[in-house]
């Protein structure tokens, strides 16, 4: 029988049934640090991996037009993914995952992977809009990614999410998720480039545009970095 001092969190990649287990003590639960990371843009020089898809399927040319019924308020963010993913329909699963993997980490993440390893007892969470989350916890090693999960039936996208992040609300995301997990964390340090990643900033102790767009300014995080450099960013974090 396991001794109550031991919590077991079992995390599932949402692409995958790839699951990670880890065990933590009390003590080392309270105290852990928490990175959340944005995935495009962040981790990847690609803004946007779902645009990256539709643009190598041929059928990027209708993004904006949603993207723009979204922010002028004429659709709500539900409908907008639904638009979106029904211009996928019936795209073979296997293909979906390639045009992913195609994707490039950004020059330097061997860095953050390092960092990460120098960092036995802290988590890191990847929390996105994206579809990255099968290779965030397979490739870089992250402790849980919290994304979408696509839906697929006899190996064909079915054109209906699973699952996924509203536009505004990936830091309830993450604090759900720690919650539900048992996690306690002394500290959540969140790194984000956009503004779907303001609502996550605001339930994070120290808070980090890195790369940003154009619309984030420097008010909004508590560290503002211009540069892409991930070297810069994990000199940044060190210093945390």
């Amino acid at each position: 029988m396991l001794r109550k001092s031991l919590f077991f969190i079992v995390v599932q990649s949402f692409l995958s049934s790839l699951a990670i287990i880890r065990v933590f003590s009390c003590e080392v639960l309270v105290a852990v640090i928490v990175y959340a990371f944005d995935v495009d843009g962040v981790l990847t020089p690609v803004r946007s991996s779902w645009h990256f898809v539709k643009r190598v399927l041929g059928v990027g040319s209708r993004f904006d037009g949603y993207a723009h019924l979204f922010f002028s308020g004429l659709i709500a963010y539900d409908e907008w993914v639904y638009l979106e993913l029904r211009l996928v329909k019936g795209t073979s699963l296997k293909v979906f995952k390639k045009i992913l993997s195609s994707i490039p980490w950004r020059c330097g993440i061997e860095e953050l992977v390092e960092f990460k390893r120098s960092r036995p007892g802290d988590l890191f969470i990847a929390v996105t809009g994206g579809m990255l989350c099968e290779r965030v916890v397979k490739e870089l090693r992250f402790d849980a990614c919290i994304g979408v999960e696509v839906e697929a039936v006899d190996g064909r996208l079915t054109g209906f999410a699973k699952s996924y992040t509203d536009f505004h609300s990936k830091g309830m995301a993450l604090t759900d998720f720690l919650y539900e997990k048992g996690i306690k964390p002394s500290k959540v340090i969140c790194i984000g480039d956009s503004i779907n990643d303001l609502g996550m900033f605001k339930y994070c102790d120290i808070s980090i545009a890195f790369c940003p767009s154009n619309m984030i300014k420097k008010s909004h995080a508590h560290i503002y970095i211009p540069s892409c450099s991930i070297k810069k960013l994990i000199e940044v974090l060190k210093q945390l």
